[in-house]
């Protein structure tokens, strides 16, 4: 007697049977703490009644917002009609295959089918999709093998890959998923649609459906980013600020500790689903970045002191990103930013950029992110400035975790500015990240920072014997007691910046003469030596 009374429970209410199920699966009760699934269960009562058509719920992971709306509710909707076709969207197979499973294995239980009358088909049944007696049907797909068959009731759950977090190709793919599946469902405007997950970028699925403006939204955070209220019919769940979804399992020292070693999508998306202030504490500021004596940047730095590009492509021209340049001259552990480029164009227009700004300030190494268009302009660099030293970087971490990072070199103030309007502006988006329109600049300061410890002086036999092209001179040891300069003297091999002309050749203190046209330098053809000019010594290197 009392289990036929538990079973008539389980057939008339959601939330006992949410309960029933995670303490038959998981071996123990749900916490009576969280709170917030009462508020999820009513949202899924009215989308199961059909007062709501689209449902948008945002939920950080491991909040069982999988398991209450993409395998409880579709086995309790089914035991109440068994006719409903369910089509649930995945990011993968794997993920498909363990929803159908546990749906199955609710829908087999001793205690559901002595709640409801709904039988699996015997003739029908794989590891990613079976049917009911009654003509309904629970069919998973991975978001790759969607076609343009949908259901009574379609759910995506989790269609992004949290790692897919900054893979635009990826993210285009699942919402035009979304939009193929919302304009040829089975039901048409019957048709329901139920999108569970959590955020992972400001471009992604959610983003896009609340754009549309036709979906309710469920949205809670990891914690209350300020005192919350929920409206649940005649009740009301409330959150008090700072307070957790589940203060069991997150109090406040372990939301700390995620927030400080978290790496993906930002923490403001990825846990807080959005809310609250879009901001994360790397306290720095203007007053961290200090001028340079001597006012604007002028054309050139002096000989002998690295020059650094650091090259931010963007994903495409049309991209919402900007293609960012950085100029930095290395003075042992400070830095100098002498110049910024940032811009919307074109990939020819960025290439010659870095190779204006390579030959105006006589770089020594650029530095390439290497995501989007960074390989094809690594390989075009290669070709036009084929004396310079071409790295990739590999970013790791969130752009947050990078800032974070190196936020004590810039507090420490080892990066010094020019006073120029390029410079002064990216220094504005730095610190005002991740609130400001555009984060380029950020990419190229820190991709900058992480390389510059590690830089090795250029192997000075990549620029020698490349046969007789006439004297250049980098730097050099003047005649005539002028002031010394510190550098590279050549007599054979090109300038590091491949100039087409030769320059005059300064090795032996006096300048040599010039070829006429069609002839050869007395220099270039015979095997004079090669010198480095340094702290006021000339030492020769061939």
């Amino acid at each position: 007697m009392k289990t036929l009374v538990a079973s008539k429970i389980y057939a008339k209410s959601l939330q006992t049977l949410v309960e029933k199920a995670f303490r038959s699966l998981n071996g123990k009760r749900l916490s009576n703490s969280q709170l917030y699934v009462n508020f999820l269960v009513w949202n899924l009562e009215q989308f199961l009644q059909g007062d709501i058509k689209k449902l948008l719920v945002n939920l950080p992971g491991r909040h069982l917002k999988t398991f209450i709306c993409s395998v409880c509710f579709p086995a309790f909707a089914l035991g109440l009609d068994p006719t409903l076709k369910f089509m649930i969207v995945a990011y993968n197979e794997n993920l498909a295959e363990d929803i159908v499973r546990q749906i199955r294995e609710i829908m087999e239980s001793s205690w559901y089918r002595a709640a409801f009358k709904t039988r699996i088909s015997e003739g029908h049944s794989r590891k990613d999709d079976f049917t009911i007696e009654g003509g309904g049907r629970v069919r998973a797909v991975p978001v790759r093998s969607v076609t343009g068959r949908g259901g009574d009731i379609i759910i995506f759950d989790d269609p992004h890959n949290a790692a897919d977090w900054d893979n635009d190709r990826q993210k285009a793919k699942v919402i035009e998923t979304f939009e193929m599946l919302v304009s040829r469902r089975d039901g048409g405007k019957l048709s329901q649609i139920l999108v569970v997950g959590h955020r992972i970028a400001e471009d992604d699925l959610s983003a896009h459906i609340l754009a549309r403006r036709d979906f309710e939204h469920v949205c809670l955070p990891l914690f209350a980013p300020k005192k919350m209220s929920f409206k649940m019919g005649h009740e009301t769940y409330r959150l008090a600020k700072g307070e957790a979804l589940r203060p069991d399992a997150y109090p406040p020292d372990e939301i700390e500790s995620m927030r400080k070693h978290h790496q993906g999508p930002l923490f403001w998306l990825y846990f807080q689903q959005g809310l609250g202030a879009r901001q994360d504490d790397f306290q720095i500021d203007v007053s961290h970045f200090p001028f340079l004596r001597g006012g604007p940047a002028g054309r050139q730095v002096p000989k002998g002191v690295p020059v650094v590009l650091s090259v931010d492509p963007a994903q495409k021209t049309n991209s919402s990103s900007r293609n960012v340049i950085h100029v930095y001259a290395i003075r042992g552990d400070c830095y100098e930013f002498l110049q910024a480029f940032a811009e919307k164009c074109s990939f020819r227009r960025l290439a010659h950029k870095v190779e204006f700004f390579a030959r105006r300030y006589r770089a020594w190494f650029v530095l390439v992110e290497n995501t989007a268009r960074g390989p094809d302009l690594i390989d075009e660099l290669q070709t036009r400035l084929s004396s310079l030293m071409i790295k990739a970087v590999n970013p790791r971490g969130t752009k947050a975790d990078r800032l974070r990072q190196f936020a004590s070199v810039i507090r420490a103030k080892r990066i010094s500015i020019r006073q120029v309007a390029a410079v002064e502006e990216a220094i504005d988006e730095i610190v005002t990240y991740p609130n400001s329109p555009y984060d380029d600049h950020v990419d190229a300061m820190t991709n900058f920072l992480s390389e510059a410890p590690n830089l090795k002086p250029m192997d000075l036999t990549r620029f020698l014997d490349r046969g007789p092209v006439g004297g250049t001179a980098l730097a050099s040891r003047p005649a005539g007691g002028r002031p010394q300069v510190d550098g590279i003297a050549s007599v054979r091999a090109h300038s590091i910046l491949d100039r087409p002309s030769p320059l005059p050749d300064f090795s032996n203190g006096r300048v040599e003469p010039q070829p006429k046209k069609g002839g050869r330098s007395p220099s270039a053809a015979s095997s004079e030596p090669i010198y480095v000019v340094t702290g006021g010594k000339r030492v020769r290197i061939t």
